[in-house]
């Protein structure tokens, strides 16, 4: 996946889960959901956002540095005269 990629859908993971989760519990009206609501609003979740961003972000660098390495071996291979 790219870099790029994997750090927008970090953030949109992140968003998703710390912010999102308040949202849903906010638009129903289901009485099955007050458990739920009170994990939201505790902040229980906050940890668990924070890690899929941190997550994110390192696969995202690991994607960056992959393709960079793989940039620089092309082109010395290139230079030498392989395909």
């Amino acid at each position: 996946m790219p870099w790029p990629a994997g750090l927008a859908l970090g953030l949109v993971a992140f968003v998703g889960i710390q912010y999102g989760t308040g949202w849903l519990r906010e638009s129903s009206s289901n009485p099955i959901l007050s458990g739920f609501a009170k994990l939201v609003s505790s902040g229980f979740y906050t940890p668990l956002a924070r890690l899929t961003l941190i997550m994110f972000c390192i696969a995202a660098l690991a994607s960056f540095l992959g393709r960079r390495k793989r940039l620089t071996q092309r082109k010395r291979d290139s230079s030498m005269g392989r395909r």
